[in-house]
């Protein structure tokens, strides 16, 4: 598929394996130059070399998004490296288990240090390096539990979810004068990512066919061409939206 993207700069946290380093290579495969980021430094340098074994433009750098000071910093120099920023995925999150009664404080702010505040920052950061260039688009990385509130035990991390989704129609309201389109997209039951590792999955087909009508659970790969979709010429009428990507797992 052709998403007009070529040319553009794409700045992307959490990229350095999963879901985010998926959606970097699929950018990269587009002739978009990917400023890949992670708080582990090797795996965005990881992300990056497969962009450019593909013969696609990238530059790693390590980032901890809860630093709101070294978010503007690694921002300006990756604007600096690619000449700007046309497009943000703000994919970066962290998940947790705990019973609601056991959360503890230093868990739940880690988890919206990461999760909200994180994406906050990331926002704050690019949306100046996007007005610069008449626009932009920021695509925030939600998750089915902030709609359903999870059938699993952790709260914090749902409700984290839940206020990326608020935060996200919040600034399409803000930025759409400045013609930045704000939108989401929203992961069911994904595999192979740092997050499925936490849950003892159930990989029966019966028992998958009776909740997920597509009777698989998805992939990286399954996730990143609805980002792109966002980012391309063909989104340019959408912003405050909510993609679902799911298998039918949660119809709405």
């Amino acid at each position: 598929m052709n998403y007009q993207l070529e040319g553009k700069i794409v700045f992307i946290t959490g990229a350095g394996g999963g879901i985010g380093r998926s959606i970097a290579e699929h950018f990269g495969r587009e002739g978009v130059a990917v400023a890949v980021t992670d708080i582990d430094a090797a795996a965005a340098s990881a992300t990056a070399r497969s962009i450019e074994d593909e013969g696609g433009r990238a530059a790693a750098f390590q980032l901890d998004v809860t630093d709101r000071k070294a978010v503007f910093d690694v921002v300006h120099k990756a604007a600096d490296n690619f000449g700007g920023i046309d497009i943000l995925v703000n994919n970066a999150g962290v998940v947790g288990l705990a019973k609601i009664e056991a959360i503890t404080d230093a868990e739940f702010d880690r988890l919206y240090g990461v999760n909200v505040k994180g994406k906050l920052w990331c926002m704050q950061a690019v949306v100046p390096q996007m007005r610069k260039r008449g626009g932009g688009r920021i695509i925030n990385i939600c998750s089915i539990s902030g709609k359903t509130g999870g059938r699993l035990p952790y709260g914090h991390y749902s409700s984290s979810k839940a206020a990326v989704w608020a935060l996200t129609m919040s600034a399409a309201y803000e930025f759409a004068p400045d013609n930045i389109l704000v939108n989401g997209v929203a992961p069911g039951s994904i595999i192979g990512t740092e997050f499925s590792k936490d849950f003892n999955l159930i990989n029966d087909p019966e028992v998958l066919r009776a909740t997920i009508p597509l009777a698989r659970r998805g992939l990286p790969q399954d996730v990143a061409p609805a980002v792109l979709f966002l980012a391309s010429e063909g989104a340019r009428y959408i912003t405050g939206e909510l993609i679902d990507v799911n298998g039918g797992l949660l119809m709405d």
